[in-house]
């Protein structure tokens, strides 16, 4: 499995997460691994995830969670 990160199109918008496969990502160069995920989360604690191509599930996620705060990775991720 392999991830993406989008970039906002809007001034006031978050980075989303697709899955690597998704047409909208595949102009996209780089493709992330599970930990290259977590290290996204990290980096734009905003990110956000694809309502359309579900991202959670091939990251063995239930659904998206609430944002907690103080959390490196909002949807609980943990480096592997």
């Amino acid at each position: 499995m392999s991830w993406k990160v989008l970039p906002s199109r809007a001034v006031e918008g978050h980075p989303v997460l697709h899955r690597g496969n998704r047409t909208i990502a595949k102009n996209m160069p780089s493709l992330l691994s599970k930990a290259g995920v977590w290290t996204a989360f990290e980096e734009f604690p905003e990110l956000g995830m694809c309502d359309r191509c579900t991202p959670w599930g091939s990251l063995g996620i239930d659904t998206p969670p609430v944002r907690p705060s103080g959390r490196s990775c909002p949807y609980g991720l943990t480096p592997r």
